[in-house]
């Protein structure tokens, strides 16, 4: 599997990311304990769905999986309370820490790829 094949598969999970995000977002921070995030999730959803247009639609990902790794740091900043000890739902937080993870490693495994790739050519 190439690189453009890997970001273009994170350019759809970014629709379909993006689109529980719109359609879900107060409950989705309600589920987590981050009841004073949740008028950041459907801004969030439009972020993950615009990264996943920017991937998908061109011949270069690059600045896409850039918008990703970024969101990615603004997801991590806004969940983090919510991991905190006596946060409400700190169970139900960690559990999403742990479930994104993999693709935020993911997201900067890619991004280094597409610098190594350009800084090449």
């Amino acid at each position: 599997m190439n690189i453009d094949t890997v970001a273009r598969g994170l350019g759809w999970f970014s629709f379909v990311l993006g689109a529980g995000e719109l359609l879900a977002g107060p409950k989705l921070a309600h589920g987590l304990g981050i009841d004073g995030a949740q008028g950041l999730v459907r801004p969030y959803g439009v972020r993950e769905i615009v990264a996943g247009a920017m991937i998908v639609t061109s011949s270069d990902p690059l600045p896409g999986i850039i918008a990703r790794v970024a969101g990615d740091a603004l997801d991590v900043v806004t969940l983090a309370p919510g991991l905190l000890p006596g946060a409400p739902k700190t169970g139900a937080a960690w559990t999403a820490a742990i479930a994104v993870a993999p693709v935020i490693v993911l997201d900067v495994i890619c991004l280094v790829a597409l610098l190594k790739r350009r800084r090449a050519a």
